[in-house]
């Protein structure tokens, strides 16, 4: 066996010495020439199909017209006398232009029609492999056509040679093969988080031939052979798409209004930056079974590493709301709860609670802040319902005793009509300051985002107020435009002052124009 594999390899080393070495050497250079002159055709007009049936024509045309001027200087310089010496070199060029022809019509007609259709990008190693026969393909052409020499010694040596290697390389050619079929199939994808049924989890960074690597939580390198990967259950964390939804359980005292719970814990998760609007936030009673009660959170976030913070966001937000609704997170179920005094009962914070801890109020004493309770007029809005319109003329402000709201503004001029949102306001917060002191149009969109209970305060409230107290107008100002400072962009030119010079431009305009919408004389 071996004796016939030495013999073919010597029958075609043969088969290619001599002049005809020279020549088809030659052709081999011609091609390479023409080769890397098309190379130099910018990439957006090769991978285009009809610039490839330009090339059908042009390609074989230049050979042939290349072929006859070589072999033209070639005669003049003594180098060649054979009259056929322009048939083989061209031979030997165009055999592996056809070659480099049928390898393009592959890839632009085969794999990135594949690649439209089916939406997947062709494994590279299927590529490279075709490629490599189709030439290999050649070379066996050139040998048996233009040479004249049989093939069949060199074709049973390869194919003896490939057993021999097939046999020796098995377990790294099933890993191979594996990522073959990974790329085909695309389980998953670099950047994507997968989970391994033995508990091994990370972020792909590289996956090869051989093998797949994933980044871990821990910063390391897992690097897992194909062939383990391709008959492993495999749990990709950002398919069918990045949004990654999870849920968590909140334990609360069963004394707690069930209806102000979940309101609270939709609120917390709505405000939290991690978490998507779509889907929405979901909050459910999930077990009354036993105490403490628990309820259900279910968000999604954009990806899931987002999810650690997003899970965080909504129980710091859940406990701020909590605290001030006069309730906390209940003990654990499996421990024993002992406290002295009363049960602790959570309720909806009132009005006059609210405007306490509001600083745009915190001038007024306690007697003028109850006075706005008592003439305000409480509004309830239903999700989605618009509460002030933009451009719309008003003189009341909002205090936002339950639910959210979100502030949005639409630019028509520039982004032709595109909604754009500024903020979202839950309980605790307010709007509309400026048209109940200024009596400025509403600067943006107010639309409810859940289901609200509002506390309207209307101009004629605040009069009697200014009127005992002139002097409130300046500390009004002054409390307005340090948010005014810090809700807007500065333009480039205000930004080269100071803060301070800033604050006292926004403070002096303020107050004098809630002295003249209040008709109040000038501040001692």
């Amino acid at each position: 066996m071996l004796e016939e594999i030495l013999a073919g390899i010597l029958s075609s080393i043969e088969a290619i010495s001599g002049s005809a070495a020279t020549l088809g050497f030659i052709g081999l250079l011609l091609f390479a020439v023409c080769l890397f002159a098309i190379t130099r055709i910018p990439r957006a007009l090769r991978d285009r199909r009809s610039y490839w049936f330009i090339e059908i024509f042009l390609f074989p045309a230049v050979v042939v017209t290349g072929a006859a001027v070589l072999t033209l200087v070639l005669t003049q310089v003594g180098l060649s006398r054979d009259v056929n010496s322009p048939d083989f070199v061209s031979a030997v060029a165009l055999i592996l232009t056809a070659a480099y022809l049928i390898d393009r019509a592959t890839n632009l007609f085969i794999w990135q029609g594949l690649s439209r259709r089916a939406g997947a990008v062709v494994p590279e190693i299927i590529r490279t492999l075709i490629s490599a026969v189709i030439y290999i393909g050649g070379v066996y052409v050139i040998i048996a056509v233009v040479y004249a020499r049989p093939v069949t010694g060199l074709v049973i040596s390869s194919t003896v040679m490939i057993g021999i290697l097939g046999l020796a390389l098995q377990p790294v050619l099933g890993d191979i093969i594996a990522g073959v079929s990974l790329t085909i199939h695309r389980p998953f994808k670099v950047g994507d988080w997968i989970e391994l049924e033995d508990g091994a989890m990370g972020k792909v960074i590289t996956t090869d031939w051989r093998a797949t690597r994933i980044l871990t939580r821990h910063n390391t390198v897992h690097i897992i052979p194909n062939g383990q990967l391709s008959n492993a259950t495999i749990h990709n964390y950002d398919e069918p798409n990045e949004a990654y939804g999870f849920w968590f359980q909140v334990p609360v005292s069963g004394t707690i209004s069930p209806k102000l719970v979940v309101q609270l814990l939709l609120e917390a998760a709505i405000k939290s930056p991690s978490v998507l609007d779509h889907p929405a936030p979901i909050a459910r009673i999930w077990d009354a079974q036993e105490m403490p009660v628990r309820y259900l959170v279910t968000v999604h976030c954009r990806e899931y590493l987002a999810h650690f913070n997003a899970k965080s966001e909504v129980l710091q937000n859940a406990w701020q709301l909590f605290d001030r609704a006069g309730f906390s997170f209940a003990a654990r179920a499996m421990e024993a709860e002992l406290r002295r005094g009363e049960p602790a009962h959570g309720s909806e914070p009132q009005a006059e609670e609210i405007l306490d801890e509001i600083k745009l109020l915190s001038p007024l004493t306690r007697a003028e802040r109850q006075h706005l309770v008592d003439v305000g007029i409480i509004r309830m809005f239903a999700a989605d319902e618009a509460i002030v319109v933009q451009d719309d003329r008003g003189d009341s402000a909002f205090i936002i005793l339950a639910g959210m709201v979100r502030v949005h503004l639409t630019n028509k001029e520039e982004d032709r009509g595109r909604d754009i949102e500024l903020a979202r306001l839950g309980t605790y917060d307010f709007f509309g300051e400026m048209s109940l002191l200024t009596g400025a149009p509403r600067s943006a969109n107010v639309t409810a985002y859940t289901d609200c209970k509002l506390l309207e305060i209307p101009k004629p409230s605040m009069e009697p107020i200014l009127e005992e107290r002139p002097e409130l107008a300046n500390e009004l100002a002054q409390l307005m435009a340090e948010r005014q400072i810090r809700s807007e962009m500065l333009a480039s030119g205000a930004q080269q002052k100071s803060m301070g010079d800033i604050l006292t431009e926004y403070k002096e305009a303020f107050a004098q124009t809630i002295r003249g919408v209040f008709r109040l004389g000038k501040a001692q």
